[in-house]
């Protein structure tokens, strides 16, 4: 078998899909295998192995020559592993009082309730419209980017991935396509446009911030 040729590291910059969609389908199942050492649930390697390639594309602008593509992307793989497990791991919990013997959450909350001001619950609440409107935006342009380019299956795909909540390992036999992989990739294609739409329609970083703080990190995370 003739051994796979690493992916151009000048293409995937430059953003080119066929060799995306090659790395795709070359080192998809090898990290998923990857996480699922690690982590159990199926549902959540999925997700953490779409996570790892969502960050490979915002990252590789500053993918650094030394290392090779797989050194990158399994690097990545690592960092969302670990996250995921801190996530998971309950916080450890003591009996810690103030001097009065109140519980030390009770300033906490207290403060928190002083936060919460009418203008700025308002404020929350108007962000929180914006947000809902550029999302409605961006949704409403990807589908019809997808229309016009004749991509309705694909379409079909997103739709039952995001509004019915139908995994990869199902959608693929339900639409007639290659297999899981390739599910994931359309998957994979669809998130990263939304996104790219919602960076676009955020010009001043206020409403999405981690969309552009995630646009800004070093690849390796």
């Amino acid at each position: 078998m003739t051994p796979a040729v690493d992916p151009d590291p000048g293409k995937l910059q430059a953003r080119d899909e066929p060799e995306w969609d090659r790395a795709i389908r070359e080192y998809w199942p090898r990290v998923f295998r990857y996480v699922g050492k690690h982590i159990p649930d199926r549902d959540a390697c999925e997700d953490l192995t779409q996570s790892t390639f969502r960050g490979a594309v915002e990252g590789i602008g500053r993918f650094d020559r030394q290392y090779n593509f797989e050194q990158y992307l399994f690097g990545i793989a690592k960092n969302r592993v670990i996250d995921f497990l801190r996530r998971k791991r309950p916080l450890p919990w003591s009996p810690m009082t103030d001097p009065d013997g109140s519980s030390v959450f009770s300033g906490l909350e207290a403060r928190k309730r002083e936060e919460e001001t009418p203008s700025r619950v308002l404020i929350g609440r108007e962000t929180l419209e914006r947000r809902r409107r550029a999302l409605v935006d961006a949704l409403r342009r990807f589908v019809q980017e997808e229309w016009e380019a004749g991509q309705h299956r694909r379409l079909a795909v997103v739709e039952a991935l995001f509004v019915a909540g139908v995994r990869n390992k199902d959608v693929w036999k339900r639409f007639g396509l290659k297999d899981e992989v390739a599910a994931a990739g359309i998957k994979f294609r669809a998130i990263r446009r939304v996104r790219e739409l919602l960076r676009d329609r955020d010009p001043g970083m206020s409403l999405f911030p981690d969309l552009h703080a995630e646009g800004g990190k070093a690849g390796g995370g």
